[in-house]
């Protein structure tokens, strides 16, 4: 029997910045957080609780929402990035002890690489996760498949399916299923595609992303990210 084939991890920090104010502040554990641009102009990151609450409190203006958040109990911090920059520095040191290859992708995400089965891949998925929460207190995913393009795939249906416990190798799904949950993801939803900048990249925005796919297996997509 042949060895497994090399798959791609995305291993990405949940709600980093919000996270790490936690770190180091725990009386905020389980409160609703935001975190604030540089002068406290406007919330440039939101923890679920947060986004519960306001779904629309990305970007607004901290003056015209700060009475809202005193009263609602919502934690707000004024950004920190020497703070995100060494925690992230540190997941990333972490990873490299799983993985020889890595591709730090931005402050809160990491494609490596890594080899196995489904299962043993998923249990590697679920020791990274342990590991990095318990040296950094941050909480990752980890969603895995052949290409980096699957592995956001993936991504998306860790946090749409808290029952994935964090974790999920695409490998698992057969290629019938596996096009219907293509078929269901708008080309938006990757790669910080969204919003406005997705309606004016019509018609890019209105191609299935199973075809998207399809033309990045084989190489017609030229430059874009696989």
């Amino acid at each position: 029997m042949g060895s497994s084939p090399d798959v791609i991890a995305l291993v990405d920090c949940v709600s980093f910045y919000a996270n790490a104010e936690r770190v180091f502040d725990p009386s905020i554990a389980t409160r609703p957080t935001v975190v604030l641009s540089n002068n406290d102009g406007c919330v440039v990151a939101a923890d679920p609780l947060a986004k519960a609450m306001d779904p629309d409190i990305m970007g607004k203006p901290w003056f015209q929402i700060e009475a809202w958040c005193r009263a609602a109990g919502v934690a707000a911090r004024s950004s920190n990035y020497e703070l995100y920059g060494s925690l992230s520095g540190r997941v990333a040191e972490i990873l490299g002890r799983f993985s020889a290859w890595q591709e730090v992708y931005s402050i809160d995400e990491s494609f490596i690489r890594l080899r196995g089965t489904p299962a043993e891949v998923e249990a590697i998925g679920q020791e990274i996760r342990a590991t990095v929460l318990r040296l950094t207190g941050i909480p990752v995913r980890v969603s895995i498949a052949p290409t980096k393009t699957l592995a956001k795939v993936a991504a998306l249906g860790i946090k749409k399916v808290p029952a994935m416990n964090g974790v999920l190798d695409l490998r698992r799904y057969e290629s019938d299923q596996l096009d219907r949950i293509l078929d269901s993801i708008p080309v938006t939803d990757l790669w910080g595609v969204a919003g406005r900048t997705g309606r004016s990249s019509r018609p890019w925005a209105s191609i299935p992303l199973a075809s998207c796919v399809t033309r990045i297996r084989c190489g017609s997509a030229s430059g874009s990210p696989s």
